[in-house]
């Protein structure tokens, strides 16, 4: 099949309409007449022993009217599918379906009681399909306006001679509106009397959660089809990014039948693991979008009806998380010209060139793709599908073409590659092939002038069971006009739980350069941060052999502030301690280290310059996302993400939370002690969703009650009824008047007017409030005197 029909025949598949199908008939439902001395009669009614309603209107029949049928309506309001079993009989104007002869359904009548009671399996049931409801799509709250600024600087000295001392920086300046966000990072350097200065990026991007897509305008990364590598370019780019709406799954779900004969609850379980909970009526079901593996394992449904018995209906399924949903796309389209030299070169722009690439998900097991890309001398095209197939795992093939004529030549030169791959993965065994064939001509636009490897062939496998698991891998790359490099691998690992972690690997290199090594480490942790390792290495290369042994004790830095640090010990003249301490305000290192005969000392920093909300904060180095959390008037409050502690408010009550997740739910939390009793507290807790690269104000609905009990008498000193009404007049709120003529006041400010009504009679005080510690204060007693 040449690569332009495999094309054809994939673009056919993704477009070509359904074939419909002539629906059957429906089944002719048989009649029969009401045999002699039949008669209605109504009844309460009960199925499997649940009651199914009082008053049902039944036919009688036989002697003693011992012969009962249902009424049609009844029988489709319980889902008893009996139409199909029985001929309908019609009395009067009514119709019935006879129960008795029905293989699997049995009843009784209690002449007493008038309860006739029904017991069915569950194959008389209509069959009910039930979609799993999958988690909601968020709504991320769009930004407004704010500059960051983040930072990393490293300085280092050593004593080894004519070593200049070395300081090097990288910044990122961000700008985030409501339209999207514009960065620009940079790197320098000074080493002695020489400077460098080199610009990275320079992006703007506006994400459009509801439309899954993204524009990116500026420096990026191209987005390719799999049979092309990325490439980073300036220019623009367009497509789907599924990164937005971080619930919304992508992948192949899966269905599983069942069937119950009363009301039950169905726990689906995933390679041992509770997915979720369902409720299912009585009789056949299925369940539609139940969550998937990537790779083989076992589905299990756990059905528990009303009375505590247990069916389990188990399923063997092999998913991938890689493939698209049936009908869903992912695409992309870009154009500009490529970048040479990147972090070397501020500006070196190169090839100009456009590309755009197209999956689709087909099936539940196959999904196709398509891609192209064009540069002034060079055009290139390819498809590829990635299917399951059955068990045996995710295959994947992939074709492409393309001309390419080099400068100075004068004709073009045709090439091609081919690419076909499988894998099958499970919770035990793990393994897979590939391989990659491509002519001497091929070219793609990322490859420039350097060929791509005309030969790659990949194998893995792994086995996993209890703590221990081992591997093993091969690679072989040929390329042209250079020696083939050709290795093996493999490794073994052992948990010995809360003892350790034991690892060994090694390499074996078959052609090519010699480069055979092998590694043997021990890791031991402490407690939750603090960890100690030893390993020891052997390499040997073509210049000799070489012989490491090393010991590590190492603390990783908590989630919120605090210190870490590492010490790294080798027999090789080696030696290294660093300790870096964590703040609200950013990460600060040192680090003294020896080598051979020469002793070397770094600092560095790294944090963040944040505008936003008219205030100018520092904190932590910005990651993807960021919120500022606001308290105003209470400080040195405990701030919580996911649980986990970030941080205490300023003297202002704010505090910056560099690390959210953008476009999904950041649950934060405050911490109640910490705020004073005289603080009125609307909630604890409150979620924040912010844009990629830009911050979300997160304002906890707090304040000071600034409230006191006062004491109303009337002229002759008598304490005002209870029942009567203190408002105060700034706010109009009302309060009422208790007994011994005390109110609690709240929202007060210096200076008060208050009118106190009772009996239709009302009279107006001042009253002073001066705030204190004490969360409920006696303002004092106030007469009130009549108003005439």
């Amino acid at each position: 099949m040449t690569v332009a029909r495999l094309l054809a025949g994939l673009l056919a598949l993704a477009v070509v309409a359904p074939v419909s199908h002539a629906q059957s008939p429906a089944p002719t439902v048989a009649t029969a007449t009401a045999p002699a001395g039949a008669y209605p009669s109504f009844v309460a009614l009960r199925l499997n022993g649940e009651p199914a309603g009082d008053g049902v209107l039944v036919m009688r029949a036989g002697k003693e009217g011992a012969s009962f049928a249902l009424g049609t309506q009844d029988a489709k309001r319980l889902r008893l599918v009996l139409a199909s079993r029985v001929p309908v009989v019609k009395l009067d104007d009514d119709e019935f379906l006879p129960l008795d002869g029905l293989a699997g359904l049995t009843y009784t009548f209690n002449e007493t009681t008038q309860v006739l009671s029904i017991e069915a399996i569950a194959a008389l049931f209509d069959s009910q399909e039930i979609t799993v409801p999958q988690p909601a799509l968020v709504k991320a709250t769009r930004p407004g306006v704010g500059v960051f600024l983040t930072y990393d600087v490293i300085s280092q000295k050593t004593d080894a001679p004519d070593v200049p001392t070395l300081t090097s920086g990288q910044v990122e300046l961000g700008i985030f509106t409501p339209q999207g966000v514009f960065t620009q990072s940079a790197f320098g350097q000074v080493a002695g009397s020489q400077r460098l200065a080199t610009r990275l990026d320079t992006t703007f991007t506006i994400d459009q959660p509801a439309s899954l897509a993204s524009w990116r305008i500026g420096d990026t990364v191209s987005r390719t089809a799999t049979w092309s590598p990325f490439a980073r370019f300036g220019g623009i780019q367009y497509g789907t990014n599924f990164a937005t709406q971080p619930t919304l799954i992508t992948y192949p779900l899966t269905s599983m039948a069942g069937q119950t004969a009363l009301p039950s609850v169905v726990d689906v379980y995933v390679n041992n693991v509770l997915s979720s909970s369902i409720n299912v009526p009585a009789g056949p079901f299925t369940l539609n979008d139940l969550p998937t593996m990537n790779g083989q394992g076992q589905m299990s449904l756990v059905v528990r009806d009303l009375l505590g018995r247990e069916q389990v209906y188990m399923q063997a399924l092999y998913g991938s998380t890689t493939l698209l949903k049936p009908g869903l796309s992912d695409w992309s389209v870009q154009a500009g010209a490529l970048r040479d030299n990147y972090g070397i070169e501020s500006s070196n722009y190169g090839t100009g060139f456009a590309s755009g690439m197209w999956r689709r998900g087909l099936t539940d097991d196959l999904t196709i793709e398509v891609g192209g890309e064009v540069a002034r001398e060079l055009q290139a095209a390819g498809a590829g599908a990635a299917w399951v197939w059955g068990n045996l795992g995710q295959f994947y093939a992939t074709a492409a073409i393309s001309q390419y004529r080099p400068d100075p030549a004068p004709d073009r030169m045709a090439g091609h590659m081919y690419t076909l791959g499988w894998e099958r993965r499970s919770t035990t065994f793990n393994f897979g092939a590939n391989t990659r064939i491509a002519s001497e001509n091929f070219r793609r636009i990322a490859d420039g002038d350097i060929p791509p490897a005309r030969r790659e062939v990949s194998a893995f496998g792994s086995y996993g069971i209890g703590q221990a698991s081992v591997g093993a891998s091969y690679v072989r790359i040929d390329r042209p006009r250079e020696e083939r490099l050709e290795f093996v691998q493999a490794q073994f690992s052992y948990s010995f739980r809360e003892w350790g972690f034991l690892s060994m690997s090694a390499v074996k290199s078959r052609n090519g350069p010699q480069n055979d090594q092998f590694l043997v480490s021990y890791s031991l942790p402490f407690d939750f941060e603090t960890t100690g390792s030893v390993s020891s290495s052997t390499t040997d290369a073509e210049n000799g052999r070489r012989t490491e042994n090393r010991a590590t004790l190492q603390r990783n830095l908590p989630t919120g502030d605090g210190y870490g640090y590492r010490i790294d010990v080798s027999d090789q003249e080696r030696a290294l301690a660093d300790l870096r301490y964590q703040t609200r305000f950013g990460l600060y290192s040192a680090e003294l280290s020896r080598t051979g005969r020469y002793t070397s000392g770094r600092v560095g920093a790294s944090g963040s310059l944040i505008y936003m909300d008219d205030e100018l904060v520092a904190g932590r180095r910005v990651e993807e996302a960021f919120g500022l959390v606001q308290i105003p008037g209470f400080p040195n409050v405990r701030v919580y993400l996911d649980n986990q502690e970030v941080g205490r408010t300023n003297a202002r009550g704010n505090l910056f939370v560099a690390r959210l997740r953008p476009y999904q739910v950041n649950r934060l939390s405050i911490e109640q002690i910490d705020l004073p009793m005289s603080a009125e507290v609307m909630t604890l807790k409150l979620d924040a969703t912010p844009y990629l690269k830009s911050g979300v104000v997160v304002r906890f609905p707090v304040k000071e009650s600034l409230g006191g009990i006062a004491r109303f008498v009337d002229e002759s000193g008598h304490d005002m009824p209870a029942g009567s009404v203190a408002t105060l007049l700034e706010t109009n709120e009302q309060f009422p008047v208790a007994d011994d003529g005390q109110a609690y006041l709240t929202g007060l400010s210096p200076s008060n007017r208050v009118r106190v009504t009772w009996g239709g009679r009302s009279c107006t005080i001042t009253v002073p409030f001066k705030p204190g510690d004490d969360p409920q204060p006696l303002l004092g007693t106030f007469r009130c005197v009549l108003q005439r």
